[in-house]
């Protein structure tokens, strides 16, 4: 499965147990190109993965996952690229409804984490998210609902240039 649960908030750590409930967190990062989930904020010369060691010391109320795809270069290649990463949007977006409802919080916030290409992709799970209000496909919407926050690294928004 392509979501990976680096870090869970501890009640110990934040203390009362209703506290924890109230001020929790979901904190989503998503690579980049040619990157993998489980290096992407990983420091090279330390091997500390950022997001799990040093930020809860500073959000110990978060809990932080990753989000894994095939971000190789030839992966997006071709006429369906387009179609490639709106499969990517999609599997996000199921994925993390999914884990989200079985661990009961659907209505957390979520902060999203995007570097480059991984901006782009949430910005399309978003829209995908955010256009599911049919009965069968409405706990999908809670996505778009639930996300308070977007922190982009090297996104390309407007393209790269390399295109032209």
């Amino acid at each position: 499965m392509p979501l990976h649960q680096l870090r869970k908030a501890s009640v110990q750590e934040v203390g009362r147990h209703d506290e924890a409930l109230d001020l929790s967190v979901d904190i989503v990062a998503v690579h980049g190109l040619n990157e993998h989930s489980d290096y992407a904020c990983t420091d090279p010369t330390t091997s500390t993965l950022q997001l799990r060691d040093i930020l809860p010391r500073s959000l110990n109320v978060a809990r932080v996952l990753t989000f894994g795809y095939n971000a190789d270069t030839t992966a997006f290649y071709g006429s369906g690229s387009a179609d490639r990463l709106l499969q990517h949007a999609q599997t996000l977006v199921a994925d993390l409804q999914a884990d989200r409802s079985l661990e009961g919080c659907s209505q957390r916030p979520i902060i999203f984490v995007c570097h480059g290409l991984g901006g782009i992709l949430v910005k399309k799970a978003l829209a995908y998210s955010s256009s599911r209000i049919s009965k069968n496909v409405e706990h999908f919407y809670s996505i778009f609902t639930s996300t308070y926050a977007l922190l982009y690294f090297g996104t390309p928004h407007c393209g790269t240039g390399k295109g032209n």
